[in-house]
């Protein structure tokens, strides 16, 4: 089931208010992100917000980019742990995954699947090792 698993704190969330002129600032400040080095960078639309995704040391660079009234909240000190599946079409993996953390008492604070097979589960820092561990468990169970 589990192929891969990898992690990686200092991971910051930022909601920001969805307006078009915002887009575009976002989108420049995607070309400043190193992902030759590793850093993440995400971002999902939904109506009234957009939430991006970046690693901590980059959050001072795009908050200097938006104006203040735009940013709607800021999540930190979240970690994320990427899953790598085996097979893309597997049935109840998302619900096998999710029970397992929450077995574990690991609140998930994000989800988001990125392409075939892979899944991006953001948590606390406090609860990613546990997090980590108890999905290492349950890949070596099947």
């Amino acid at each position: 089931m589990i192929l891969k698993l990898s992690l990686k704190n200092r991971i910051v969330v930022v909601s920001i208010r969805n307006q078009p002129e915002l887009q575009l600032t976002i989108a420049r400040f995607a070309g400043e992100v190193n992902y030759a080095r590793g850093d993440s960078f995400r971002v999902v639309s939904g109506m009234d917000s957009v939430s991006v995704t970046i690693d901590s040391k980059n959050l001072s660079k795009l908050d200097s980019k938006l104006p203040k009234q735009a940013v709607l909240k800021k999540l930190g000190n979240l970690a994320e742990i990427v899953v790598d599946m085996a097979s893309e079409d597997m049935p109840g993996v998302i619900s096998a995954i999710t029970a397992e953390l929450a077995m574990n008492d690991v609140s998930i604070i994000q989800l988001s699947t990125v392409g075939p097979g892979r899944i991006i589960i953001l948590t606390n820092e406090r609860d990613a090792m546990k997090a980590y561990q108890s999905l290492e468990e349950m890949s070596k169970a099947t």
